[in-house]
């Protein structure tokens, strides 16, 4: 079939990275339920950037991303939850379907999960000085990642300086579970979390690509 067409690729492209990510936070809102308190977001909106070089049929490359804050107020607290990781990544480019050039993707690198915990009730400045009474506290956490994805590259425009194109991906992160800590002060019982899910995220960019079938 005409459409479906293996090349050779060489060059470099960056992108700019808009998506929609889940994460895991299901031992957090284990124990907010259970105090009566909201839950927490699961899925967030997330933005990056990746940049990769072509060579043949390989793609090599990386980069990361975060996640936007997600935030809610539930009785005398406000909860906010934020994020994000980074990679290196490694392709191959299966095959060309018209315009499209698919490329499986395996990541790996890191990543983690800040959670801001604040106390709505007033406090007097006298306090804060003499007694401490912040009444926030700040916890984090974070692991290795791994992950896998497939990429199309699709090329909207040849300019003088290169291409423009746009990248649609789809996959799956992993990482182990991971508790949430302070780093200035010792937590007992700390909630575990991870970046483990699913993803969906559109690029939009350009670089040098030739191709030769």
């Amino acid at each position: 079939m005409a459409w479906l067409i293996l090349t050779y690729v060489s060059g470099g492209m960056g992108f700019f990275d808009l998506g929609l990510r889940s994460i895991n936070v299901s031992g957090i809102n284990e124990v907010l339920t259970g105090y009566g308190y909201d839950a927490l977001p699961s899925t967030f909106l997330s933005l990056g950037g990746f940049g990769y070089s072509l060579h043949g049929k390989i793609l090599l490359g990386g980069g990361g991303y975060s996640l936007n804050t997600g935030t809610i107020r539930s009785k005398d607290r406000i909860f906010s939850i934020s994020g994000g990781a980074g990679f290196f990544e490694a392709g191959y480019m299966i095959t060309r379907l018209g315009p499209v050039r698919l490329f499986p993707i395996l990541s790996i690198g890191g990543g983690g999960i800040s959670l801001t915990i604040s106390d709505t009730a007033g406090v007097s400045f006298d306090d804060i000085v003499q007694e401490g009474q912040f009444r926030q506290m700040n916890l984090e956490g974070g692991h290795v990642a791994i992950g896998g994805r497939l990429m199309g590259i699709i090329p909207l425009s040849r300019t003088p300086a290169g291409n423009l194109a746009l990248t649609i991906s789809a996959g799956y992160t992993y990482s182990p579970e991971f508790s949430l800590t302070s780093p200035y002060v010792r937590i007992s019982d700390a909630p575990t979390a991870s970046i483990s899910g699913f993803y969906f995220s559109i690029g939009v960019g350009g670089g040098y690509m030739k191709e030769e079938e």
